[in-house]
């Protein structure tokens, strides 16, 4: 298992890799726990799927900001963008 410092360094280069920046590398991710409970994390990866479109990103802010809510009440929400969130990407 990596150090915090050498997880840090593979984080780093790999933002790097994702955005073409030299020394950039794509990080080694499989068996890597993903904590899908995590408002953060899901929050970030719809941001980043929704590109420049305002109701997708407003929906990525709403879930990032409301870490109180419990997921259940996102799904009762009546968002425009709602289907988009929930499909398999």
């Amino acid at each position: 298992m990596p150090s915090r410092e050498e997880l840090l360094q593979i984080l780093e280069a790999h933002v790097k890799w994702c955005s073409s920046q030299e020394g950039g590398k794509r990080a080694y991710l499989k068996g890597a726990r993903m904590n899908w409970q995590s408002h953060d994390l899901i929050a970030e990866l719809l941001r980043r799927e929704a590109g420049e479109d305002i109701d997708r990103r407003s929906l990525a802010g709403l879930i990032l900001l409301s870490r109180d809510w419990c997921w259940d009440r996102f799904l009762a929400l009546s968002h425009p963008q709602r289907e988009w969130a929930l499909e398999d990407k």
